[in-house]
């Protein structure tokens, strides 16, 4: 028994990912009495999703066992969802019910209509892989050994390749697990613990798959508004919790004011440092603030801001790497240009001379050389050929390799352009 146990544990160990804290599945207590099966609902909430429930619902139904359900809650269709949903998978449990600006709302009406161990969300634009629901099944069947519940964070993967698992989709149903807020909802147990008593694990075994419809929601002017005036109703419902005013001013960062953003920061910022338990949005905050301040055209500020992410991350934040050193680039590049206004002043003023004091070369080759470098360096290539062909070889030899390879290249993707245009 202890053996199995142990073997529990370290699947569980090597399959569930705590997404805050560290944790030991060892350290739980264990259930001697195990189930042979264990069943899942899949739940999909949609509108007017025509273009895309075919294939969230298929790939559904091609991961279901015998004794799983799909429930399927329509908010108001006036398209052929519905009917694409009966005509794919007859047995679908389908209900209907109004739209109230609130997305938890119809989340926990779904959550009511479920009947199986373990509920599973799926937007209706989104997929699950071939293996998704094999690999869950593995897991649950394991997590019922112990007296333990919690929520399962896939892994979400978009067309622009973007991944991600920070959204909860997956947790027992026998359990006081239920959404909350009206809109970017999230899982939870007590209200006023603000989501904190939820133990998330981010699993790399189940992946969800979205192809980006959601960008076409976002361009949608109506729908930013109603997100917006959401959000800023979430700021009011809960004025304690930092999540909702970086989530607006990250969601309004296009459509807010300067102003408004930084407001919300600070806002953020204030939040986190009097509850260390939301300190998980310090690095998101002040990242946001170093986007607001490169619009600002305040560079500097803007990279002390990515500089605080990095030391609050351990230097673990990409995008925060990225605009630093973007940053560092553009700043050699603006170096480049300057040197090579100077270099060309200078041999312009020196055109048709000899310099006899040279012992690189009396022809000012020497000066040609660096701001070809510098061409190089900026992309600045109206100088380039005129100066490449002048000077002799052992000045521009590097250069001219630089310029064969970069010549090459961009024939081949030229080619490659050409062939999947085919």
């Amino acid at each position: 028994m202890k053996n199995r146990q142990n073997e529990i544990d370290s699947y569980l160990n090597l399959h569930l990912r705590p997404v805050h804290k560290s944790f030991d599945f060892g350290n739980l207590t264990n259930i001697d009495q195990f189930r042979h099966h264990i069943y899942v609902s899949y739940i999909v909430i949609c509108k007017n999703s025509q273009a895309t429930i075919e294939r969230c619902v298929n790939s559904i139904a091609q991961n279901m066992e015998n004794g799983d359900e799909l429930i399927v809650l329509d908010t108001g269709s006036t398209d052929e969802t519905v009917h694409l949903v009966k005509k794919n998978m007859p047995q679908a449990k389908i209900s209907v019910t109004n739209w109230k600006n609130d997305f938890s709302e119809v989340r926990n009406k779904a959550l009511k209509l479920a009947s199986k161990d373990w509920v599973f969300y799926v937007d209706s634009d989104e997929w699950l892989d071939v293996d998704d629901g094999a690999q869950l099944k593995k897991i649950l069947f394991k997590v019922q050994a112990k007296n333990f519940k919690f929520v399962i964070n896939p892994t979400f993967s978009d067309h622009s390749g973007q991944i991600y698992q920070t959204v909860g989709r997956i947790f027992p149903k026998k359990s006081s697990f239920h959404y909350y807020a009206k809109i970017h909802e999230e899982v939870r147990k007590e209200d006023q613990k603000l989501g904190y008593d939820v133990r998330h694990f981010a699993c790399d075994d189940i992946i969800l798959y979205h192809d980006g419809y959601d960008k076409e929601v976002l361009r949608d002017k109506d729908k930013i508004k109603r997100n917006i005036r959401l959000l800023q109703e979430m700021t009011c419902e809960e004025p304690q919790n930092a999540r909702w005013p970086f989530l607006l001013a990250r969601d309004g960062f296009d459509v807010l004011p300067q102003d408004k953003l930084k407001q919300l920061v600070k806002r953020t910022l204030d939040l986190v440092a009097s509850d260390s338990l939301q300190e998980k949005y310090s690095p998101f905050a002040k990242k946001l603030l170093g986007r607001i301040l490169l619009r600002e055209g305040k560079t500097t500020q803007a990279v002390l801001s990515f500089k605080d992410v990095l030391q609050i991350t351990g230097g673990e934040d990409s995008d925060a790497i990225y605009y630093i050193e973007s940053f560092k680039i553009n700043e050699i590049i603006a170096e480049a240009k300057s040197i090579e206004v100077k270099m060309l002043r200078y041999l312009n003023k020196h055109k048709g001379m000899i310099d006899v004091n040279s012992d690189i070369s009396g022809n000012y080759y020497h000066i040609a050389q660096v701001i070809l470098e510098c061409d190089i360096i900026s992309a600045n290539y109206s100088h380039l050929f005129p100066l490449i062909s002048e000077i002799p070889k052992n000045f521009s030899g590097d250069i001219k390799s630089s310029v064969k390879s970069a010549v090459k290249l961009y024939s081949k993707l030229q080619g490659d352009s050409k062939n999947e245009n085919n």
